[in-house]
């Protein structure tokens, strides 16, 4: 299972987060793509059943992500990966990570803290 991937968030996310057998990993990127956000269209939630305008939009995202530029983060740990035991250690190395200016998403934290709160 991902908490939230590179892909997320229209390409804007800084970390892929997983399930593994060893706990939970986390991915941090070293680059970032760098677009006109102004020029994509409202974002179409694919549970609404509307496939075609999802895959409209996604079609001129691809094209977006194509001709963007790719740029270093310059942040401490673009491209380092780390290995955590549990959820809230997850979600704690998340928070850190935000607070070094990596755009990490609230949901991936929210979900982490749910779930290492049932364990």
């Amino acid at each position: 299972m991902s908490y939230c991937r590179f892909s997320d968030d229209d390409y804007q996310c800084d970390v892929y987060v997983y399930e593994s057998e060893d706990g939970i990993m986390i991915h941090v990127a070293g680059i970032r793509y760098i677009f006109d956000r102004s020029v994509l269209p409202e974002y179409v939630d694919l549970r609404t059943g509307d496939v075609e305008k999802y895959m409209q939009r996604y079609e001129m995202l691809m094209r977006l992500i194509e001709n963007a530029a790719r740029v270093k983060i310059g942040y401490e740990h673009d491209g380092k990966s780390f290995g955590c035991k549990d959820e809230i250690e997850a979600a704690k190395t998340l928070e850190m990570l935000r607070e070094c200016g990596y755009n990490v998403p609230q949901y991936a934290i929210n979900d982490l803290v749910e779930m290492g709160s049932c364990k």
